[in-house]
């Protein structure tokens, strides 16, 4: 008896993971990011929607199951005020996007090949200091090359400006992108890329 209810469980288990392996998820997101707030929605579902887990700056957030809301989470206001100051004491600003980049674009074009990843980004952008602008302006444009991608940008190559609106659309099997990525780890610079402090 005992016997029987444990293969039982395996094979549930087994069919569990067999589903979260091969039925896609969908992502949606849009957000706006500017000098002042941070605000958005990200939507991830499962299983033809039966499934969702929801982040947003306005709507209560949580996570649904056949429409029905089965946890829930508040938030930090995403329209808080930035900390100006946030940036400097991160280590994963600009300059280690910089010195990285060659790794981080074989991430991104694999990445985005995978989930099959939509883009659109538009805005106005500024470094503050027109060297690194002129160093990040070629990498944008790289991305812009992606038949997914699209992007419009102004450049202000004086003043340090941040006021960009994106939408990301993408369908992600966790098996093909768990292929992806052991290659990926296999990379020595990729995996300093992800062992680099935060």
């Amino acid at each position: 008896m005992v016997t029987t209810v444990l293969a039982w469980l395996g094979v549930a288990a087994g069919s569990i993971l067999l589903l979260v392996l091969l039925v896609p998820f969908r992502l949606r997101a849009h957000g706006q990011l500017n000098d002042a707030a941070v605000a958005g929605v990200v939507e991830v579902r499962w299983l033809f929607g039966a499934l969702v887990l929801r982040w947003s700056s306005e709507e209560p957030s949580g996570l649904l199951l056949l429409g029905w809301r089965v946890a829930r989470w508040h938030q930090r206001d995403a329209r808080r005020e930035r900390d100006p100051g946030a940036q400097s004491r991160g280590k994963r600003g600009l300059g280690w996007v910089l010195r990285s980049r060659d790794a981080l674009w074989r991430v991104t074009r694999r990445v985005m090949a995978a989930t099959r990843l939509r883009c659109e980004l538009r805005g106005r952008l500024g470094i503050g200091d027109p060297a690194d602008t002129a160093l990040l302006v070629p990498m944008v444009a790289r991305l812009e090359r992606w038949p997914a991608v699209r992007v419009q940008l102004s450049w202000d190559w004086l003043e340090e400006v941040v006021d960009l609106e994106g939408r990301v659309v993408a369908r992600l099997w966790l098996v093909q992108l768990i292929g992806v990525m052991l290659p990926l780890l296999l990379d020595g610079e990729v995996r300093r890329l992800v062992r680099a402090p935060a």
